[in-house]
């Protein structure tokens, strides 16, 4: 099963999307990003408090989901406001580490709050939080955290979004004219 992973970086320039797509091995089929986004005066007077949701959903996330032509099982986004992305086919979770203490076997689940998870993806360790987007059914949460389980076993589940936030640093010093080394 491959994953989608999207991430949205408040840059100088603006918003930028980022979107890796991964197989089930954490290798990266396919990269997208956009251009940084910066609203016009007009935009957000006209949009006024929902502009950041609307550039963010749909300006950039929509958009870079519109532009992918392969197929995934999961979409792991950074922030709460892209959960709205997700669909019954391809459901939207944020997933981040955590200090807890290990669950227990690999596949456990405990709710802490409303809409967030904890996932025990593999036998050692701490497991991972999942947020998933609020009115989502119990049945279609283990469903997620049973792939989160499967997949975990093969690679780290959160460090794909941290390839796209380095890509998205590396986009803009580039785009800002910063020397750079590469000393490797």
């Amino acid at each position: 099963m491959n994953l989608a992973y999207l991430s949205i970086l408040e840059q100088p320039q603006g918003l930028r999307g980022g979107l890796l797509l991964i197989d089930q091995s954490g290798l990266p089929l396919d990269f997208l990003y956009t251009d940084p986004v910066t609203p016009t005066r007009i935009q957000r007077a006209l949009y006024g408090p929902t502009l950041d949701f609307h550039l963010r959903t749909r300006v950039i996330g929509q958009t870079l989901l519109g532009e992918l032509k392969q197929e995934f099982g999961l979409l792991v986004v950074s922030e709460p406001c892209l959960l709205t992305l997700g669909t019954p086919q391809h459901p939207a979770i944020i997933l981040r580490r955590s200090d807890a203490q290990p669950l227990g076997g690999a596949g456990d689940l405990k709710e802490i709050r409303q809409s967030t998870y904890l996932v025990q993806t593999t036998d050692l360790g701490s497991p991972l939080e999942m947020e998933v987007r609020e009115g989502t059914d119990r049945g279609a949460v283990e469903t997620i955290a049973r792939t989160l389980t499967q997949l975990g076993a093969l690679l780290d589940l959160v460090e794909p979004l941290e390839r796209i936030e380095r890509v998205m640093r590396l986009l803009d010093s580039e785009a800002s004219g910063e020397a750079r080394r590469d000393n490797g």
